[in-house]
């Protein structure tokens, strides 16, 4: 099963923002970790989201490539 298909499962769950997510955490961290909290820390970060969310979105086109192709998947039948 791709990456990302058992979030389609969920009705509505893969319409929100990674960016925004992103951001949360950021605040989050930094506000409880605060000079501890780098910008080197940060951006290490950034790169495990942004590998993160991109094979979360590459799952869900494959998931909806393939739901369009040959309906292989079937909804809610992704298990998690």
């Amino acid at each position: 099963m791709p990456n990302g298909s058992p979030l389609v499962a969920l009705k509505g769950s893969f319409s929100w923002d990674f960016r925004t997510f992103k951001k949360c955490l950021h605040h989050n961290w930094e506000r409880v970790l605060g000079d501890e909290y780098t910008a080197d820390i940060r951006k290490a970060w950034d790169i495990i989201f942004d590998y993160i969310f991109q094979k979360l979105t590459d799952g869900y086109h494959l998931y909806m490539a393939d739901k369009q192709k040959n309906n292989t998947f079937q909804e809610g039948s992704a298990k998690s």
